[in-house]
Protein backbone atom coordinates (compact mmCIF):
# COMPACT_ATOMS: atom_id res chain seq x y z
CA UNK A 1 0.00 0.00 0.00
CA UNK A 2 0.96 3.75 -0.71
CA UNK A 3 1.53 4.70 2.86
CA UNK A 4 1.15 2.81 6.27
CA UNK A 5 1.03 4.13 9.83
CA UNK A 6 1.96 1.21 12.56
CA UNK A 7 1.48 -0.03 16.07
CA UNK A 8 -36.12 14.38 9.66
CA UNK A 9 -38.16 15.10 12.19
CA UNK A 10 -40.24 11.42 11.75
CA UNK A 11 -41.62 9.00 14.60
CA UNK A 12 -40.61 5.52 14.35
CA UNK A 13 -43.54 4.10 16.86
CA UNK A 14 -43.88 1.02 18.69
CA UNK A 15 -43.32 -2.06 16.45
CA UNK A 16 -45.87 -4.02 15.46
CA UNK A 17 -45.16 -7.76 13.67
CA UNK A 18 -47.25 -8.82 11.21
CA UNK A 19 -45.96 -12.59 10.37
CA UNK A 20 -46.64 -14.72 7.26
CA UNK A 21 -45.12 -18.55 7.97
CA UNK A 22 -46.41 -20.94 4.62
CA UNK A 23 -49.93 -18.39 5.05
CA UNK A 24 -51.20 -19.33 8.13
CA UNK A 25 -54.35 -17.32 9.07
CA UNK A 26 -57.31 -17.69 11.59
CA UNK A 27 -60.75 -18.19 11.25
CA UNK A 28 -61.23 -14.32 11.08
CA UNK A 29 -58.62 -13.62 8.58
CA UNK A 30 -55.99 -12.44 10.95
CA UNK A 31 -52.34 -12.69 10.70
CA UNK A 32 -51.12 -15.01 13.50
CA UNK A 33 -47.74 -16.29 14.30
CA UNK A 34 -48.73 -20.04 13.41
CA UNK A 35 -46.05 -22.53 11.90
CA UNK A 36 -47.41 -24.60 8.92
CA UNK A 37 -44.49 -26.94 7.13
CA UNK A 38 -43.49 -25.67 3.73
CA UNK A 39 -43.73 -28.55 1.26
CA UNK A 40 -40.24 -27.19 -0.56
CA UNK A 41 -39.05 -28.82 -3.81
CA UNK A 42 -36.35 -26.89 -4.44
CA UNK A 43 -34.46 -24.40 -2.74
CA UNK A 44 -35.17 -20.76 -2.48
CA UNK A 45 -38.44 -21.42 -0.85
CA UNK A 46 -40.06 -19.46 1.53
CA UNK A 47 -39.89 -20.45 5.24
CA UNK A 48 -41.26 -17.06 6.90
CA UNK A 49 -41.87 -13.47 6.19
CA UNK A 50 -42.39 -10.90 8.77
CA UNK A 51 -42.88 -7.09 8.93
CA UNK A 52 -42.61 -4.93 11.36
CA UNK A 53 -43.40 -1.27 11.48
CA UNK A 54 -46.32 1.68 12.42
CA UNK A 55 -47.43 4.87 11.75
CA UNK A 56 -44.10 6.32 11.43
CA UNK A 57 -40.49 5.47 9.20
CA UNK A 58 -38.99 2.59 9.71
CA UNK A 59 -35.84 2.29 8.04
CA UNK A 60 -32.94 -0.71 7.84
CA UNK A 61 -29.47 0.47 7.52
CA UNK A 62 -27.64 -3.14 7.75
CA UNK A 63 -27.86 -6.56 8.59
CA UNK A 64 -25.83 -8.82 10.06
CA UNK A 65 -25.67 -12.83 10.89
CA UNK A 66 -25.74 -13.98 14.68
CA UNK A 67 -23.52 -16.31 15.61
CA UNK A 68 -25.57 -17.83 17.83
CA UNK A 69 -28.59 -18.10 14.60
CA UNK A 70 -30.89 -15.42 13.71
CA UNK A 71 -30.00 -11.50 13.07
CA UNK A 72 -29.05 -8.26 13.67
CA UNK A 73 -30.64 -5.26 12.03
CA UNK A 74 -29.33 -1.62 12.07
CA UNK A 75 -31.18 1.31 11.82
CA UNK A 76 -34.23 3.40 12.42
CA UNK A 77 -37.20 1.94 14.63
CA UNK A 78 -38.77 2.21 18.09
CA UNK A 79 -41.21 4.61 19.27
CA UNK A 80 -38.76 8.08 18.95
CA UNK A 81 -38.44 10.83 16.90
CA UNK A 82 -35.12 10.41 14.44
CA UNK A 83 -34.65 14.06 13.28
CA UNK A 84 -33.67 14.26 9.33
CA UNK A 85 -34.46 10.67 9.43
CA UNK A 86 -31.39 10.33 11.04
CA UNK A 87 -30.08 8.00 14.16
CA UNK A 88 -29.16 4.17 15.02
CA UNK A 89 -31.12 2.01 16.84
CA UNK A 90 -30.14 -1.79 16.94
CA UNK A 91 -32.54 -5.11 16.88
CA UNK A 92 -31.64 -8.25 17.53
CA UNK A 93 -33.86 -11.01 15.97
CA UNK A 94 -34.08 -14.66 17.03
CA UNK A 95 -34.04 -17.04 14.05
CA UNK A 96 -37.83 -17.72 13.60
CA UNK A 97 -37.42 -13.81 12.94
CA UNK A 98 -39.17 -12.47 16.25
CA UNK A 99 -37.54 -9.96 17.78
CA UNK A 100 -35.45 -10.71 21.19
CA UNK A 101 -34.20 -7.21 21.68
CA UNK A 102 -34.03 -3.52 20.17
CA UNK A 103 -32.37 -0.23 21.34
CA UNK A 104 -32.25 3.44 20.31
CA UNK A 105 -28.71 4.36 20.41
CA UNK A 106 -29.03 7.70 19.80
CA UNK A 107 -31.02 9.96 17.34
CA UNK A 108 -28.47 12.45 16.43
CA UNK A 109 -26.83 12.72 12.96
CA UNK A 110 -25.79 9.37 12.26
CA UNK A 111 -26.28 6.50 9.23
CA UNK A 112 -24.56 2.86 9.61
CA UNK A 113 -22.90 1.42 6.52
CA UNK A 114 -22.17 -1.89 8.10
CA UNK A 115 -22.22 -4.20 10.36
CA UNK A 116 -20.53 -7.44 11.55
CA UNK A 117 -20.48 -9.44 14.84
CA UNK A 118 -17.84 -11.13 16.86
CA UNK A 119 -17.73 -14.69 17.95
CA UNK A 120 -19.14 -13.99 20.72
CA UNK A 121 -22.07 -11.74 19.75
CA UNK A 122 -20.51 -8.45 20.31
CA UNK A 123 -22.12 -5.71 17.80
CA UNK A 124 -18.79 -3.64 15.29
CA UNK A 125 -20.42 -1.04 13.44
CA UNK A 126 -19.00 1.63 10.99
CA UNK A 127 -20.44 4.64 9.46
CA UNK A 128 -20.53 8.54 9.02
CA UNK A 129 -21.87 11.52 11.28
CA UNK A 130 -21.79 15.63 11.63
CA UNK A 131 -22.02 17.39 15.16
CA UNK A 132 -20.90 15.29 18.47
CA UNK A 133 -23.18 12.31 18.95
CA UNK A 134 -23.04 10.24 22.20
CA UNK A 135 -23.53 6.65 21.47
CA UNK A 136 -23.33 6.20 25.59
CA UNK A 137 -19.62 6.59 25.94
CA UNK A 138 -19.18 10.09 25.58
CA UNK A 139 -19.10 13.32 22.03
CA UNK A 140 -17.51 11.75 19.22
CA UNK A 141 -14.99 14.83 18.02
CA UNK A 142 -17.14 17.17 16.68
CA UNK A 143 -17.56 17.63 13.01
CA UNK A 144 -18.59 21.03 12.66
CA UNK A 145 -20.15 23.56 9.58
CA UNK A 146 -19.44 20.30 7.05
CA UNK A 147 -21.76 20.56 4.36
CA UNK A 148 -22.24 16.87 3.14
CA UNK A 149 -18.65 15.97 4.67
CA UNK A 150 -18.85 13.83 7.54
CA UNK A 151 -16.65 12.12 10.02
CA UNK A 152 -16.07 8.17 10.46
CA UNK A 153 -16.97 6.48 13.44
CA UNK A 154 -16.32 2.83 14.11
CA UNK A 155 -18.34 1.70 17.81
CA UNK A 156 -18.46 -1.39 19.45
CA UNK A 157 -21.87 -2.77 21.32
CA UNK A 158 -22.14 -5.80 23.64
CA UNK A 159 -24.28 -8.71 22.71
CA UNK A 160 -27.56 -7.03 24.28
CA UNK A 161 -26.78 -3.91 22.69
CA UNK A 162 -25.02 -1.70 25.57
CA UNK A 163 -22.40 1.06 24.25
CA UNK A 164 -18.58 -0.77 25.14
CA UNK A 165 -17.21 2.30 23.34
CA UNK A 166 -16.82 4.48 20.25
CA UNK A 167 -14.38 6.45 17.98
CA UNK A 168 -14.68 9.44 15.40
CA UNK A 169 -12.62 10.30 12.70
CA UNK A 170 -12.01 13.33 10.18
CA UNK A 171 -10.53 14.00 6.92
CA UNK A 172 -9.47 17.02 5.94
CA UNK A 173 -7.87 19.33 2.93
CA UNK A 174 -4.74 21.14 2.46
CA UNK A 175 -6.36 24.65 4.26
CA UNK A 176 -7.61 22.06 7.01
CA UNK A 177 -11.18 22.02 5.66
CA UNK A 178 -13.00 18.84 6.48
CA UNK A 179 -12.69 16.22 3.27
CA UNK A 180 -14.86 13.16 2.47
CA UNK A 181 -14.48 10.17 4.70
CA UNK A 182 -16.92 7.23 3.65
CA UNK A 183 -16.52 3.68 5.31
CA UNK A 184 -17.64 0.90 3.01
CA UNK A 185 -17.19 -2.52 5.08
CA UNK A 186 -16.48 -3.99 8.33
CA UNK A 187 -14.99 -7.21 9.21
CA UNK A 188 -13.54 -8.94 12.75
CA UNK A 189 -11.64 -11.60 13.36
CA UNK A 190 -10.94 -14.58 16.33
CA UNK A 191 -10.30 -12.40 18.45
CA UNK A 192 -12.69 -9.88 18.19
CA UNK A 193 -10.90 -6.98 16.30
CA UNK A 194 -12.31 -4.49 14.12
CA UNK A 195 -11.25 -4.09 10.37
CA UNK A 196 -12.63 -1.42 8.71
CA UNK A 197 -12.40 -0.40 4.68
CA UNK A 198 -13.08 3.02 2.71
CA UNK A 199 -12.44 6.07 1.11
CA UNK A 200 -11.58 8.97 2.08
CA UNK A 201 -9.94 12.63 0.76
CA UNK A 202 -6.72 14.11 1.89
CA UNK A 203 -5.36 13.61 5.39
CA UNK A 204 -6.76 10.73 7.41
CA UNK A 205 -5.35 10.10 10.96
CA UNK A 206 -6.44 6.83 12.55
CA UNK A 207 -4.25 6.87 15.39
CA UNK A 208 -1.00 5.68 13.71
CA UNK A 209 -0.25 8.87 11.98
CA UNK A 210 -1.35 10.74 9.23
CA UNK A 211 -2.67 8.41 5.63
CA UNK A 212 -2.67 11.13 2.40
CA UNK A 213 -5.07 10.04 0.23
CA UNK A 214 -2.72 11.05 -3.09
CA UNK A 215 0.82 10.06 -3.52
CA UNK A 216 2.09 13.64 -4.32
CA UNK A 217 0.49 15.48 -0.57
CA UNK A 218 -2.91 16.21 0.76
CA UNK A 219 -5.04 17.54 -2.29
CA UNK A 220 -8.57 16.95 -1.00
CA UNK A 221 -9.79 17.20 -4.28
CA UNK A 222 -11.81 14.69 -6.21
CA UNK A 223 -9.22 13.59 -8.42
CA UNK A 224 -7.31 12.85 -5.44
CA UNK A 225 -9.19 10.22 -4.06
CA UNK A 226 -8.08 7.34 -2.18
CA UNK A 227 -8.69 4.53 -0.38
CA UNK A 228 -7.90 3.10 3.59
CA UNK A 229 -8.04 0.23 5.44
CA UNK A 230 -7.42 0.00 9.31
CA UNK A 231 -7.56 -2.56 11.87
CA UNK A 232 -8.50 -1.97 15.79
CA UNK A 233 -7.86 -4.37 18.65
CA UNK A 234 -11.29 -5.44 20.61
CA UNK A 235 -10.66 -2.96 22.79
CA UNK A 236 -11.05 0.19 20.10
CA UNK A 237 -7.12 0.27 20.16
CA UNK A 238 -5.43 1.40 16.60
CA UNK A 239 -3.16 -1.35 15.53
CA UNK A 240 -2.51 -0.46 11.67
CA UNK A 241 -3.56 1.38 9.11
CA UNK A 242 -2.60 1.63 5.38
CA UNK A 243 -3.60 4.34 2.75
CA UNK A 244 -4.44 3.41 -1.27
CA UNK A 245 -3.38 6.21 -2.73
CA UNK A 246 -4.41 7.90 -6.04
CA UNK A 247 -1.91 9.44 -8.29
CA UNK A 248 -0.92 12.28 -10.89
CA UNK A 249 -2.54 11.47 -13.71
CA UNK A 250 -5.54 9.70 -12.41
CA UNK A 251 -9.50 11.35 -13.14
CA UNK A 252 -12.11 11.14 -10.62
CA UNK A 253 -13.45 7.88 -12.29
CA UNK A 254 -10.12 6.17 -12.13
CA UNK A 255 -8.96 6.79 -8.62
CA UNK A 256 -8.95 3.77 -6.38
CA UNK A 257 -12.10 2.39 -5.16
CA UNK A 258 -12.32 0.14 -1.86
CA UNK A 259 -15.32 -2.18 -1.82
CA UNK A 260 -14.87 -4.94 0.83
CA UNK A 261 -12.91 -6.04 3.80
CA UNK A 262 -12.95 -9.77 5.04
CA UNK A 263 -10.45 -11.87 7.60
CA UNK A 264 -9.56 -15.99 7.08
CA UNK A 265 -9.17 -17.99 10.17
CA UNK A 266 -5.18 -17.35 10.29
CA UNK A 267 -6.45 -13.13 10.94
CA UNK A 268 -5.28 -12.12 7.44
CA UNK A 269 -6.66 -9.20 6.22
CA UNK A 270 -8.48 -9.12 2.44
CA UNK A 271 -9.16 -6.52 0.95
CA UNK A 272 -10.82 -5.97 -2.68
CA UNK A 273 -11.88 -3.10 -4.95
CA UNK A 274 -10.41 -1.34 -7.97
CA UNK A 275 -6.75 -0.01 -8.20
CA UNK A 276 -5.43 3.18 -9.92
CA UNK A 277 -2.80 2.81 -12.00
CA UNK A 278 -0.35 4.76 -9.23
CA UNK A 279 -2.31 2.57 -6.17
CA UNK A 280 0.23 0.61 -4.27
CA UNK A 281 -0.91 -2.47 -2.73
CA UNK A 282 2.28 -3.60 -0.37
CA UNK A 283 5.30 -3.96 -3.47
CA UNK A 284 5.20 -0.85 -5.72
CA UNK A 285 2.57 0.56 -8.17
CA UNK A 286 0.18 -1.71 -9.73
CA UNK A 287 0.77 0.33 -12.94
CA UNK A 288 -2.63 -0.53 -14.83
CA UNK A 289 -6.46 0.37 -13.14
CA UNK A 290 -8.30 -2.91 -12.35
CA UNK A 291 -10.06 -4.91 -9.99
CA UNK A 292 -8.00 -6.43 -7.04
CA UNK A 293 -8.00 -8.44 -4.40
CA UNK A 294 -4.92 -8.46 -1.93
CA UNK A 295 -4.06 -10.54 1.47
CA UNK A 296 -2.33 -8.77 4.28
CA UNK A 297 -0.77 -10.69 7.64
CA UNK A 298 -2.40 -9.70 10.78
CA UNK A 299 -0.09 -6.96 11.32
CA UNK A 300 -0.26 -5.19 7.88
CA UNK A 301 2.41 -6.36 5.63
CA UNK A 302 1.36 -7.57 2.17
CA UNK A 303 1.18 -11.24 1.39
CA UNK A 304 -0.20 -11.00 -1.98
CA UNK A 305 -2.19 -9.98 -4.40
CA UNK A 306 -4.55 -10.35 -7.54
CA UNK A 307 -4.63 -8.07 -10.11
CA UNK A 308 -7.38 -8.73 -13.01
CA UNK A 309 -5.01 -7.41 -15.82
CA UNK A 310 -6.90 -6.20 -19.07
CA UNK A 311 -10.16 -5.92 -16.89
CA UNK A 312 -12.11 -2.79 -15.72
CA UNK A 313 -14.58 -2.93 -13.10
CA UNK A 314 -14.58 -4.23 -9.66
CA UNK A 315 -14.15 -6.77 -7.03
CA UNK A 316 -17.25 -6.20 -5.28
CA UNK A 317 -17.48 -8.55 -1.97
CA UNK A 318 -15.39 -11.75 -0.98
CA UNK A 319 -15.52 -14.36 1.95
CA UNK A 320 -13.74 -17.06 3.11
CA UNK A 321 -14.64 -20.57 1.32
CA UNK A 322 -13.53 -23.13 3.78
CA UNK A 323 -10.48 -22.91 5.45
CA UNK A 324 -8.34 -22.36 2.55
CA UNK A 325 -10.14 -20.72 -0.03
CA UNK A 326 -11.68 -17.59 -0.76
CA UNK A 327 -14.69 -16.72 -2.72
CA UNK A 328 -15.35 -13.57 -4.30
CA UNK A 329 -17.71 -11.37 -6.45
CA UNK A 330 -16.74 -8.68 -9.02
CA UNK A 331 -18.45 -6.27 -12.48
CA UNK A 332 -15.91 -6.76 -14.81
CA UNK A 333 -15.85 -6.04 -18.68
CA UNK A 334 -12.83 -6.09 -21.08
CA UNK A 335 -10.59 -9.64 -21.06
CA UNK A 336 -8.16 -10.62 -18.85
CA UNK A 337 -6.41 -14.03 -18.15
CA UNK A 338 -7.62 -16.53 -15.15
CA UNK A 339 -6.12 -19.99 -14.81
CA UNK A 340 -4.44 -19.59 -18.19
CA UNK A 341 -7.84 -19.02 -20.05
CA UNK A 342 -9.22 -15.81 -21.51
CA UNK A 343 -12.21 -14.50 -20.28
CA UNK A 344 -14.55 -11.46 -21.45
CA UNK A 345 -16.99 -9.30 -19.32
CA UNK A 346 -19.18 -6.40 -21.08
CA UNK A 347 -20.43 -6.56 -24.67
CA UNK A 348 -18.12 -4.10 -27.07
CA UNK A 349 -21.05 -3.63 -29.06
CA UNK A 350 -22.50 -1.87 -26.18
CA UNK A 351 -20.01 1.10 -26.50
CA UNK A 352 -17.44 2.23 -24.66
CA UNK A 353 -15.60 0.38 -21.96
CA UNK A 354 -17.01 1.91 -18.96
CA UNK A 355 -19.30 0.96 -16.22
CA UNK A 356 -21.79 -0.85 -16.39
CA UNK A 357 -21.08 -2.84 -19.57
CA UNK A 358 -19.65 -5.24 -17.16
CA UNK A 359 -20.79 -8.90 -16.51
CA UNK A 360 -21.13 -10.46 -12.80
CA UNK A 361 -18.45 -12.75 -11.98
CA UNK A 362 -17.77 -15.05 -9.27
CA UNK A 363 -14.95 -17.04 -8.62
CA UNK A 364 -12.46 -18.79 -5.91
CA UNK A 365 -8.40 -18.01 -5.42
CA UNK A 366 -6.19 -20.63 -3.10
CA UNK A 367 -5.13 -19.49 0.10
CA UNK A 368 -1.57 -18.33 -1.82
CA UNK A 369 -3.49 -15.98 -4.14
CA UNK A 370 -3.73 -18.90 -7.23
CA UNK A 371 -6.63 -19.09 -9.38
CA UNK A 372 -9.00 -21.91 -8.31
CA UNK A 373 -12.34 -21.52 -10.61
CA UNK A 374 -14.38 -18.43 -12.44
CA UNK A 375 -17.81 -18.09 -13.79
CA UNK A 376 -19.43 -15.52 -15.59
CA UNK A 377 -23.44 -14.63 -16.21
CA UNK A 378 -24.60 -12.62 -19.33
CA UNK A 379 -21.53 -11.78 -21.33
CA UNK A 380 -22.81 -10.84 -24.94
CA UNK A 381 -26.57 -10.25 -23.70
CA UNK A 382 -26.43 -6.51 -23.38
CA UNK A 383 -28.30 -7.08 -19.82
CA UNK A 384 -27.16 -4.59 -17.21
CA UNK A 385 -26.89 -6.79 -14.48
CA UNK A 386 -24.48 -6.25 -11.48
CA UNK A 387 -22.98 -8.43 -8.39
CA UNK A 388 -23.38 -6.63 -5.04
CA UNK A 389 -22.97 -8.70 -2.01
CA UNK A 390 -21.97 -12.31 -1.20
CA UNK A 391 -22.34 -14.87 1.53
CA UNK A 392 -20.70 -18.52 1.31
CA UNK A 393 -22.15 -21.15 3.47
CA UNK A 394 -20.34 -24.46 5.40
CA UNK A 395 -20.96 -26.55 1.87
CA UNK A 396 -18.98 -23.60 0.30
CA UNK A 397 -22.11 -22.20 -1.89
CA UNK A 398 -22.28 -18.85 -3.00
CA UNK A 399 -25.54 -16.71 -2.43
CA UNK A 400 -25.41 -13.35 -4.21
CA UNK A 401 -27.37 -10.75 -4.41
CA UNK A 402 -27.43 -7.77 -7.06
CA UNK A 403 -30.17 -6.07 -9.66
CA UNK A 404 -30.70 -6.36 -13.15
CA UNK A 405 -32.22 -3.82 -16.38
CA UNK A 406 -33.99 -4.93 -18.70
CA UNK A 407 -34.12 -9.06 -19.55
CA UNK A 408 -31.38 -11.27 -17.88
CA UNK A 409 -30.38 -14.42 -17.26
CA UNK A 410 -28.76 -15.93 -14.30
CA UNK A 411 -28.19 -19.36 -15.31
CA UNK A 412 -31.65 -20.65 -15.08
CA UNK A 413 -33.80 -18.97 -17.55
CA UNK A 414 -34.66 -14.93 -18.85
CA UNK A 415 -36.08 -13.47 -15.79
CA UNK A 416 -36.39 -9.17 -14.85
CA UNK A 417 -38.13 -7.73 -17.34
CA UNK A 418 -38.97 -8.58 -20.98
CA UNK A 419 -39.89 -5.76 -23.65
CA UNK A 420 -43.60 -6.04 -23.13
CA UNK A 421 -43.37 -4.87 -19.52
CA UNK A 422 -44.36 -1.68 -18.57
CA UNK A 423 -41.47 -0.30 -17.98
CA UNK A 424 -38.72 -2.66 -19.44
CA UNK A 425 -35.65 -1.20 -18.32
CA UNK A 426 -36.45 -0.64 -14.84
CA UNK A 427 -34.47 -2.02 -11.86
CA UNK A 428 -34.97 -5.60 -10.95
CA UNK A 429 -32.98 -6.60 -7.45
CA UNK A 430 -32.55 -10.61 -7.06
CA UNK A 431 -30.98 -13.43 -5.04
CA UNK A 432 -28.96 -15.94 -7.08
CA UNK A 433 -27.92 -19.12 -5.58
CA UNK A 434 -24.69 -21.13 -6.70
CA UNK A 435 -22.96 -24.56 -6.03
CA UNK A 436 -19.43 -24.71 -4.39
CA UNK A 437 -18.41 -25.76 -8.21
CA UNK A 438 -20.71 -23.01 -9.50
CA UNK A 439 -24.05 -24.89 -10.85
CA UNK A 440 -27.36 -22.73 -10.95
CA UNK A 441 -29.55 -23.90 -7.82
CA UNK A 442 -32.36 -21.36 -7.90
CA UNK A 443 -33.01 -17.60 -8.06
CA UNK A 444 -35.68 -14.90 -7.17
CA UNK A 445 -36.69 -12.02 -8.39
CA UNK A 446 -38.06 -8.86 -7.18
CA UNK A 447 -40.19 -5.62 -7.20
CA UNK A 448 -38.50 -2.72 -9.12
CA UNK A 449 -35.85 -0.51 -7.47
CA UNK A 450 -35.71 -1.96 -3.85
CA UNK A 451 -32.38 -3.29 -1.91
CA UNK A 452 -32.12 -6.32 0.47
CA UNK A 453 -29.62 -6.90 2.70
CA UNK A 454 -28.32 -11.01 3.65
CA UNK A 455 -27.40 -12.45 6.52
CA UNK A 456 -27.02 -16.61 6.52
CA UNK A 457 -28.42 -18.61 8.82
CA UNK A 458 -26.25 -21.81 10.45
CA UNK A 459 -28.05 -24.10 8.18
CA UNK A 460 -27.51 -22.64 5.28
CA UNK A 461 -30.78 -20.57 4.36
CA UNK A 462 -30.78 -17.00 3.99
CA UNK A 463 -32.88 -14.43 5.31
CA UNK A 464 -33.24 -10.69 3.40
CA UNK A 465 -33.99 -8.02 4.98
CA UNK A 466 -34.99 -4.46 3.04
CA UNK A 467 -36.87 -0.97 3.68
CA UNK A 468 -40.61 -1.49 2.72
CA UNK A 469 -41.93 1.52 0.90
CA UNK A 470 -45.55 1.07 -0.88
CA UNK A 471 -46.21 -2.42 -1.53
CA UNK A 472 -44.01 -5.78 -2.05
CA UNK A 473 -45.33 -9.15 -3.48
CA UNK A 474 -43.80 -12.19 -2.51
CA UNK A 475 -45.03 -15.38 -3.25
CA UNK A 476 -48.23 -14.09 -4.63
CA UNK A 477 -49.41 -11.97 -1.05
CA UNK A 478 -48.97 -8.03 -1.10
CA UNK A 479 -47.16 -6.27 1.70
CA UNK A 480 -47.76 -3.05 2.03
CA UNK A 481 -46.47 -0.51 4.71
CA UNK A 482 -48.27 0.68 7.83
CA UNK A 483 -47.06 4.27 7.68
CA UNK A 484 -44.37 6.09 5.77
CA UNK A 485 -41.89 2.64 5.16
CA UNK A 486 -41.59 -0.73 8.05
CA UNK A 487 -38.86 -3.20 8.04
CA UNK A 488 -39.81 -6.19 5.94
CA UNK A 489 -37.60 -9.62 6.31
CA UNK A 490 -37.82 -13.01 4.86
CA UNK A 491 -36.36 -16.42 5.33
CA UNK A 492 -35.72 -18.83 2.51
CA UNK A 493 -34.09 -22.17 2.20
CA UNK A 494 -30.84 -23.08 1.30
Amino acid sequence: MGQKSGVGGRCATALLALVFIAGANDAAGKEVPEEETLQAVAGGQTVWIRKYGGMGAEHLDALSSHPQGGFLAVGRFGAVVFPREEGLALGRYAADGSLVWSRVVTTEAVHTVSVTLTSLGNILLVGGYRGSPDFGSGPLPLIAGSEGWEGLFIAKFSPTGQTVWARGFAARGIRGQLQRVVPAAVATDAAGSLVVTGAFRGELDLGGGPLLSHLTGNTGEAWGEGGFVAKFSWEGKHLWSSAFQSGVFDTPEKTPRLRSVTTDPEGNVLVAGASSAWTNLGDGVVGVDAPFIAKYNATGGMVWKRVFRGAYGDVMDLKPQGTNRLAFIGNFGGTFTFAAVSHTGGDPRQGPRVLPNTNGFFGVLGETGNDVSIASVGTGTGAVLSFQELVVGEDRAFTVSGGGQGEFDLGGGSMGNSGNAPFPHSGRPFVVRYSAEGQYQWARVFDHDRLFRMALQPAGDVVLGTTLAGTLELDGQLWTASGTTDLLYWRMER
